[in-house]
């Protein structure tokens, strides 16, 4: 008799593991669901709100409203429901992922992503692993002249389907490439920390062309950063950034009188006419602000900002008008522009169909005030 109530209670209590392990199971897939279903208007994403880690470093839109999350621990997306998306996600599971792009090629669909230490990654348009380089120091995917290209310490190499072409000559073994644009007829490539330039004009090899140790323009750290526009040219740098003009006249915009503070433009935007510009501070990590810029302001003064997370990446999405922005410890999140405004009152708060935009004295974005309204 003793012995089958010890039986009948062992088997009462396996049951009730069961229904445990059961019922913990269905919670984490209806929240991992609605993570996946958070809406990207407005939208916060951190490690308690679906993502794996809040060491993001890009955000990208695909066409389907997608949106990619590159970050220390893989690669995520929201939504995610698309096969092709989910093995995508899995072959860089565990991958530190720094960017990612979406190209087409003779009428087939293409996913880039790198990693600084492993490489470049190809996927077709079934989430298969088509192709893989191994390269080091690889920083960045960029499109230029409509053309997608990756950026490493081996060079420079242009996208084209499966196929890469090396564009540049690779860089010494402690140098990586940070910046690869084409301006006023000619493409320019820049290395981090050594601050050496390579140009060569369009109908040139830039393999053939040699990396020198002056740089175009008075500049006096390496480009980390750059975006070009119909009339200007914007290159990112630590303690400043410069503003230059179809002329070749360059005007430096410094971040902080402070030289100890280290403000650096990680990445730069643009918005329908305006030009922002994410910063991250090296010495303080907690440091970081998205800025808008203003060209009657040389001198910006970064003081007030002192509980930002680092921000690395910028990235727009023009169909529903968010700038998305990510951070070094505090995920990612969204900018939204309501109705296509610009010119907001300054110091007050916009709302509209409950999309947020604030502005201060300095035209920036403090995220810790838009918290009561995004959570």
């Amino acid at each position: 008799m003793v012995f089958r109530k010890a039986v009948g209670s062992c088997c009462l209590k396996n049951l009730a593991n069961k229904i445990r392990f059961i019922f913990i199971l269905l919670l984490s897939l209806v929240l991992e669901t609605q993570a996946q279903q958070l809406p990207l208007e407005g939208a916060e994403l951190n490690s308690i709100k679906g993502l794996n880690t809040d060491l993001t470093r890009q955000c990208r839109v695909d066409s389907t409203g997608a949106l990619w999350v590159c970050h220390n621990q893989g690669l995520q997306i929201f939504p995610s429901s698309n096969t092709a998306k989910k093995a995508i996600i899995s072959t860089m599971k565990g991958i530190p992922t720094w960017d990612v792009a979406f190209y087409p090629y003779s009428q087939k669909s293409y996913t880039a992503a790198i990693s600084f230490d492993s490489g470049l990654y190809i996927f077709n348009d079934l989430g298969q692993l088509s192709k893989r380089i191994r390269l080091t120091k690889t920083r960045a995917l960029q499109w230029v002249n409509n053309k997608l290209y990756c950026l490493s310490g081996q060079g420079v190499f242009l996208i084209n389907g499966l196929d890469t072409l090396r564009m540049t000559p690779p860089c010494e073994f402690h140098e990586q490439i940070t910046s690869f644009f084409f301006w006023s007829g000619t493409y320019h490539a820049c290395t981090y920390p050594s601050n050496r330039w390579i140009q060569f004009k369009e109908n040139e090899s830039g393999q053939r062309a040699k990396w020198k140790n002056e740089s175009p323009w008075p500049i006096t750290h390496s480009i980390l950063s750059q975006k070009t526009t119909d009339s200007l040219l914007y290159l990112g740098s630590e303690g400043a950034y410069y503003v230059i003009d179809k002329k070749d006249q360059s005007t430096r915009f410094n971040l902080g009188r402070n030289k100890e503070s280290n403000w650096t433009v990680w990445s730069i935007e643009q918005v329908v006419d305006q030009i922002y510009l994410a910063l991250g501070n090296v010495h303080k990590l907690e440091r970081g602000a998205v800025v808008r810029h203003n060209s009657s302001v040389i001198n910006l003064n970064l003081s007030s900002v002192s509980t930002e997370p680092f921000i690395w990446g910028l990235s727009y999405d023009a169909s529903q008008n968010v700038l998305w922005a990510s951070s070094l410890g505090k995920g990612c999140f969204a900018l939204t522009f309501p109705n296509g405004i610009q010119k907001i009152p300054v110091g007050q708060i916009y709302t509209d169909q409950g999309l947020v935009c604030i502005w201060n004295e300095q035209q920036i974005f403090l995220k810790n005030s838009l918290h009561p309204t995004w959570n």
